[in-house]
């Protein structure tokens, strides 16, 4: 039995809502057959946002329009899923080409260019792809690559499915090798900052089992193989400093503790603790570094910034989009593009 009882559509009423635009030709051109629906999705939303960037100017210095979203408000946009999702979705996105995303530090949310699908340009070589990689390789793997190019480069008037298929497998075995070693690369980097500052296991409540557990889903949650040894050379230790704060408060021994002047349980702490991603470390590192005065107790004021960072981190950005809008850097950079529409529209 359906839950909601609703009326039929006889007329023109069914264009009075609003509707979410997806472009037909994700659904209907073998191009984009590889697209999800999540992405499918999630590209309505973001193209819908150009036309408001336009309108409030959130234009770059060559005249690309931008979008600006947090993860967290991705999320939202796709139906409250998870962050890993959302971070494979929006990635996905990136791959296929339809969207730039350009990291902007200190804690802020990524700016987003999305891409116009309607001047699709001529598809990128996967062996091109392959070639940026090349000085990973071996002489002998190098070699290899070139023969296949060569190969591809004689057969390209036939291009038969065996060929195709061939050089796509070939291309993405190489690929896989690239990944890998960059893998490694990383993970040497993170293996040695974990050296710097070990997990004491000892102050905590849990068995060492139930600790390795709750450490791993931390990092899981934080993306610290990814961030770690990113923001090494950028903020120090400052990184893996926040991470040992989170597993001390997750699996702490405690009962209670007061954090920016308010008592709370452990339940509650664990589970504040638990909910941060990488935005939110981000965000308190930025909000660290924007401190400018005296911190007496570093650490009471790294826990307050982590725990707070949830509920606060939205609303501050939001904050800090409207003082950037009504800035006068903004207003002359408005100025400046009405001007150049005003001379490009007399012309």
């Amino acid at each position: 039995m359906a839950k909601f009882e609703y009326d039929y559509y006889s007329g023109a009423e069914s264009e009075q809502f609003r509707f979410l635009k997806i472009p037909k030709v994700f659904f209907e051109d073998s191009d984009y057959e590889e697209l999800g629906l999540a992405e499918c999705i999630l590209y309505g939303f973001l193209h819908e946002q150009v036309a408001l960037s336009k309108k409030n100017g959130w234009v770059d210095e060559y005249g690309r329009t931008y979008v600006i979203r947090s993860l967290e408000s991705v999320q939202k946009l796709l139906c409250n899923c998870s962050p890993d999702k959302a971070r494979s979705t929006l990635k996905n996105l990136i791959d296929f080409g339809l969207i730039e995303k350009k990291r902007r530090g200190q804690g802020k949310p990524d700016i987003i260019y999305v891409k116009n699908f309607v001047t699709k340009k001529l598809e990128i070589s996967p062996l091109k792809k392959a070639g940026v990689c090349e000085i990973f390789f071996s002489e002998k793997e190098k070699s290899k690559l070139l023969k296949e190019k060569k190969s591809i480069s004689r057969d390209m008037k036939n291009q038969t499915l065996e060929v195709e298929k061939s050089v796509s497998n070939n291309t993405n075995l190489k690929t896989n090798e690239f990944n890998k070693t960059n893998h490694n690369l990383i993970q040497g980097i993170g293996n040695n900052i974990r050296e710097q500052i070990r997990v004491d296991k000892s102050q905590y409540d849990s068995d060492e089992g139930e600790v390795e557990k709750l450490i791993e889903q931390i990092k899981v949650n934080i993306d610290y193989d990814e961030y770690a040894s990113r923001y090494h050379a950028e903020y120090n230790n400052r990184y893996e400093e926040m991470f040992q704060i989170i597993v001390e408060m997750v699996v702490g021994k405690r009962d209670k503790l007061v954090i920016g002047g308010t008592e709370y349980s452990q339940f509650i702490i664990k589970k504040r603790f638990m909910s941060l991603n990488a935005s939110h470390l981000e965000y308190a590192m930025w909000k660290l570094s924007e401190n400018l005065g005296e911190i007496h107790n570093i650490k009471k004021y790294m826990i307050a910034t982590l725990f707070n960072a949830p509920t606060t981190m939205n609303n501050f950005y939001t904050q800090l989009v409207y003082h950037d809008m009504h800035s006068d850097k903004w207003f002359k950079m408005i100025e400046k593009k009405r001007n150049e529409e005003k001379v490009s529209f007399d012309m």
